[in-house]
């Protein structure tokens, strides 16, 4: 075999010599206006001026996918205001309601210490937890481990 052989992306270097490598770039600003106007006229939704041009750069700041996906949200706050169309307020109050993937990791980091992570769990069998709560100060979550066993245990071949 070739498990001893180091190769570039962890391809072999037979099947790297076949590959066809296609250099991609970001997408210009110009191009994601194009993006959404085509993905707002698929879906049938009108969307101003303003609204594509914010979203674009929103596009360019964030990414693409977060972008198109503040059409939906944007297009329901325009419904509940009884617009036909989208405006630039609709778009910054579904912005303000959504965070894009790299902003929500970014809170997650920020604010670690408030949520369940495994370093603030400690899994304990029922019953030895000793039946009384954690100290106050400490930070780790006892957690039973009932019903786990029988998850772990590999399933019976026929």
């Amino acid at each position: 075999g070739t498990e001893d052989l180091l190769a570039p992306h962890g391809i072999p270097v037979d099947l790297l010599d076949r590959v066809l490598i296609i250099r991609t770039l970001p997408y210009t600003h110009d191009e994601i206006k194009i993006i959404i106007t085509i993905r707002a006229k698929t879906e049938g939704l009108k969307v101003s001026d303003e609204a594509v041009e914010h979203l674009a750069d929103v596009g360019v700041r964030t990414s693409l996918r977060y972008a198109l996906q503040l059409l939906t949200p944007a297009n329901v706050m325009a419904r509940i205001n009884g617009q036909a169309e989208i405006a630039l307020g609709d778009v910054e109050e579904a912005e303000s309601l959504f965070l894009d993937a790299k902003a929500s990791a970014r809170m997650l980091q920020d604010h670690a210490d408030r949520y369940i992570s495994p370093q603030s769990v400690r899994m304990v069998p029922q019953g030895h937890a000793g039946g009384q709560a954690p100290a106050p100060d400490t930070d780790v979550c006892e957690l039973p481990l009932r019903g786990v066993r029988g998850a772990l245990k590999p399933a019976k071949a026929d």
